[in-house]
């Protein structure tokens, strides 16, 4: 009979058996205590759990297998990187459980016992029960909203700022642009914060930040105070979004993460597509202070409302001691915002001097941030991106897929509104309501995408491809032969295509983490996905200054119609590239940095 500490014999009666066939005696001894903690150690029989002291587990949480054992035979062997696992080992793995996973009488309670107590800080009981995490989480979601708001209200508001303010239409550009910009070069940083000072800290600055920014923006007398206030409102933007993603990542349980985390990719799509719907709606009243600065004032009030609900967040002690590479991050902003300056104002200004050494400036500012990130990381210090992880060609195709993409998304936007209030001479309510077939249908596209996905598998990126290729030339053709011609022809062709252009866009943007980071080995996720986040960010800053800019300057030329046209037909180019990118990364072996031996399966490890 194996007898150990943990869980209790079956059988009620003397000489009542377990299922070992070991007869428990009459009278129980007495137990031993401890000399130094006098904690008493029973003895129990392992094979039944049927009077166990250990608590009942709450209404909808699932005891775990290994509930009040100590040490665990595993017949599977799991393997690590780089280790060979010989056929026929057989490993026991120790359990070590921390002090408040255990009873006052030194039994190790069940694996739910630490999710529960956790969640008892928050209110009644799990959240998988009753939902308390989500009634809590609230801000976190509306956090989100507001930031991908607040970069989407800047397209519908950027035609009234050139006869406004006296803007070319490169200025104009830079202002979009700038917002992208600084919000790509302070994500990581922002992440590394939150990590070192606390998250909700982090979330509450940041949400203050991008109010009053929002404030100061609405209120600028100037091009370049308006080109200041969308850095600094980047930057804020920058701040919020890495702590929601850690604040969800944080709730107990997978299906209270996997809601979350739905919750999450739902808000930021639909604060995306409202900036275009509701910002052309508000500036549409004839109200005094309801032209571009009142659309401009309403992205304070997400940061708002999401303020007062901050302090119901659970507190997380900070996580990490390392010392954020400040200076780089800086250095990145620097750079980035210089390479888009020039790219932006060159084609107004005829490609003069100044133009071209801002572009020269930031590549070689960006060289250098390169070689100094391969130094830091070779000397063992924190960085902002890991160009170790480059390496992998999984990264590098992910990261060339999501730079066309989001530059292409970027330049449409951008496209979409100068085309319609400008060229075409709508209104920006007539311009909002237009979108919103595409808006609708990338939203709803985005909240089924599980179930797309389950369909069509991987092929998912490819298919969405290959139809947003079919919209992209089917509007490119009415766009071009439109010209001169009713605007209601237009428009009517833009409501018909927009439900495809929209399905497509969502079907790209949905899968492309997840298949990437599927792709990456687990020891290097975390560096992988820090720098796809900062490529998609700045990708949509270069898109409305490279793809945005060759439509800029043809309109003059050509016409809105046709430039339009030129335009939609260089982002079919992106498109297609993504489309064969797309189809190299499926052909690829997933990789999990494991190595097993002959006759053991191949398992790939799930990310975090």
């Amino acid at each position: 009979m194996v007898l150990r500490p943990g869980v209790r014999r079956g059988g009620t009666g003397a000489g009542a058996r377990c299922s070992t066939g070991a007869t428990r005696p009459r009278s129980r001894p007495a137990p031993r205590r401890s000399a130094a903690r006098h904690v008493p150690v029973r003895a129990r029989c392992t094979s039944s759990t049927r009077h166990s002291r250990e608590p009942r587990p709450p209404p909808g949480a699932v005891p775990s297998p290994d509930a009040g054992r100590h040490r665990r035979a595993d017949p599977r062997p799991r393997a690590r990187a780089g280790h060979v696992v010989p056929a026929g080992t057989r490993r026991v793995r120790e359990i070590v459980h921390p002090p408040w996973q255990r009873s006052s009488h030194g039994e190790t309670r069940p694996d739910w016992w630490s999710e529960h107590q956790h969640h008892r800080t928050l209110g009644r009981g799990p959240p998988d029960a009753q939902g308390e995490c989500m009634q809590r989480t609230w801000s976190v979601y509306v956090a989100a909203f507001g930031a991908t708001y607040t970069f989407s209200i800047g397209n519908v508001t950027a035609p009234r700022l050139g006869p406004e303010l006296g803007a070319s239409r490169g200025e104009v550009a830079l202002v979009l642009a700038a917002f992208a910009v600084s919000f790509a070069a302070g994500l990581i940083l922002a992440g590394r914060l939150g990590d070192r000072y606390g998250r909700r800290r982090l979330l509450g600055i940041g949400l203050l930040a991008l109010a009053l920014t929002s404030a100061l923006a609405a209120a600028a007398p100037g091009l370049w105070l308006l080109v200041a206030a969308r850095v600094l409102q980047g930057a804020s933007s920058a701040i919020v979004m890495p702590q929601t993603l850690a604040l969800i990542q944080t709730l107990g349980s997978e299906p209270a993460r996997a809601r979350g985390l739905a919750a999450f990719t739902a808000s930021s799509g639909v604060g995306t597509v409202a900036g275009q719907v509701v910002g052309g709606l508000v500036m549409g009243l004839g109200l005094p202070f309801a032209g571009w600065r009142g659309a401009a004032l309403t992205s304070a009030i997400p940061s708002v409302l999401a303020l007062l609900g901050v302090r119901r967040l659970l507190v997380h002690p900070p996580s990490s001691t390392e010392r954020p590479d400040l200076g780089g991050a800086l250095g990145l902003g620097t750079s980035l915002l210089a390479l888009v300056a020039g790219l932006s104002l060159g084609p107004a200004t005829g490609w003069a001097w100044w133009a071209s050494a801002l572009v020269a400036l930031g590549f070689l500012g960006l060289y250098g941030f390169w070689l100094d990130q391969r130094r830091r990381e070779r000397a063992g210090r924190p960085v902002l991106v890991a160009p170790s992880s480059l390496r992998l060609p999984s990264v590098r195709l992910g990261l060339l897929m999501a730079v066309l993409l989001f530059a292409g998304y970027g330049a449409f936007s951008y496209e979409y509104s100068m085309l319609t209030q400008v060229g075409l001479g709508l209104t920006p309510v007539q311009s909002g309501l237009a979108l919103t077939a595409f808006a609708g249908t990338f939203v709803l596209a985005g909240l089924h995408m599980p179930g797309i996905m389950s369909r069509f598998g991987e092929r998912t990126m490819e298919l969405a491809a290959a139809l947003l290729c079919a919209g992209l030339t089917l509007l490119g053709v009415a766009s071009w032969f439109a010209q001169g011609k009713s605007v209601a022809i237009w428009v009517g062709c833009f409501e018909v295509l927009g439900v495809l252009l929209g399905a497509a866009q969502a079907s790209q943007y949905g899968p492309l983490v997840g298949t990437v980071m599927a792709a990456v080995p687990h020891r290097v996720a975390g560096l992988a996905g820090g720098l796809f986040t900062t490529a998609q960010q700045a990708s949509l800053g270069l898109g409305i200054a490279t793809i945005g800019g060759v439509f800029g300057t043809l309109a003059p030329r050509l016409g809105w119609e046709h430039a339009f046209a030129v335009a939609l037909g260089v982002q079919l180019i992106t498109t297609v590239l993504f489309w064969v990118l797309a189809r190299r990364l499926r052909s690829r072996p997933r990789a999990c940095g494991t190595v097993l031996a002959p006759g053991v399966q191949h398992r790939t490890e799930a990310l975090d």
